[in-house]
């Protein structure tokens, strides 16, 4: 008899502090609504939610509002595309929201300040934007949804949070001796052709201009009486008077002049290849094995239908 009295003492002893002081499962069951129930999912199509990313939702307005600012920085409006267009671009857009809101929900819960925004690199981003938007940005405003520039910003500093997330993520530095050993493999493909530098006028002007050009930048039958002169030699070619002044033989870049630019490129594109490697294979397969939220990305692909 003690024993069981011992034991139903433990037990109330458990579900009181599990209710009212360490809020654990029990409490969550009894308080936090059942989202996965067929009512649940019945009523959050009802609200014209496309997708929960963690019962995190995606509304049907949202995808209309991106669709319409991608089409409009493409000089382009939903009313000017086909049906088989739009139906597509919904399914790329909800797809590339879907990754943007895992990587918004892996920032939520990792250490604020390690991915905070630093507001100089805010406001340098405002400002490229503004610029590069003009006078359009009321129109981009208009058509999206937005609620002035204060929505921008706030879009701005969410795509920066998440770089900053990704940019930890994704290790894809590359080393000098990597983009040495790439341009060894590749060294004969960086060549600059021959140059002439070529005083020329039409016959039209009056003034002369100095140049260098190669044989792409002329067309053939210029080219070739060009690139027959020696240095000091005058020429009508074409309707033009020309005169050879150098010639600049074609040549082999060393690595020193182009490894910036092949270390620039090949950061980019692994960084590419990183970001669709994680997207994929990390943060959907993260959301895939969460054995504690069953439902972590449902899409309701009725509600993209056009209606």
């Amino acid at each position: 008899m003690a024993i069981r009295m011992g034991i139903y003492v433990l037990l109330i002893g458990y579900l009181l502090l599990d209710l009212f002081v360490f809020k654990g499962p029990l409490k969550k069951t009894l308080t936090e609504p059942q989202l996965d129930t067929e009512a649940a999912i019945a009523e959050a199509k009802a609200q014209g939610i496309v997708a929960r990313v963690y019962y995190e939702p995606i509304y049907r307005k949202q995808v209309e509002e991106r669709m319409k600012e991608y089409l409009w920085r493409r000089g382009r409006t939903p009313e000017e595309t086909t049906f088989g267009e739009r139906k597509s671009l919904r399914k790329v857009l909800l797809d590339e929201m879907i990754d943007e809101l895992l990587v918004k929900i892996q920032v939520k819960v990792s250490p604020i300040e390690e991915y905070a925004v630093d507001q100089d690199e805010l406001k340098q981003a405002m400002e490229i934007e503004e610029k590069r938007l003009g006078g359009t940005f009321d129109e981009l405003a208009n058509r999206s949804g937005w609620q002035g520039t204060e929505e921008l910003e706030m879009r701005l500093g969410a795509r920066i949070q998440r770089e900053n997330y990704l940019k930890k993520k994704i290790l894809a530095d590359v080393s000098e001796e990597e983009a040495r050993a790439w341009y060894e493999e590749r060294k004969d493909e960086f060549v600059s052709p021959e140059r002439r530098k070529v005083k020329w006028r039409s016959r039209d002007e009056g003034e002369f201009q100095e140049e260098w050009v190669d044989t792409s930048k002329l067309p053939k039958e210029i080219a070739e009486g060009v690139f027959k002169l020696s240095v000091g030699a005058q020429e009508k070619l074409g309707g033009y008077e020309i005169e050879l002044l150098e010639i600049q033989e074609a040549r082999n870049h060393a690595f020193e002049e182009v490894k910036e630019l092949i270390i620039d490129a090949l950061t980019s594109y692994q960084r590419g290849k990183g970001w669709k490697f994680f997207r994929h294979e990390l943060l959907r397969a993260r959301a895939k094995g969460d054995k504690v939220n069953k439902n972590k990305i449902q899409i309701f692909e009725e509600n993209l239908v056009e209606e």
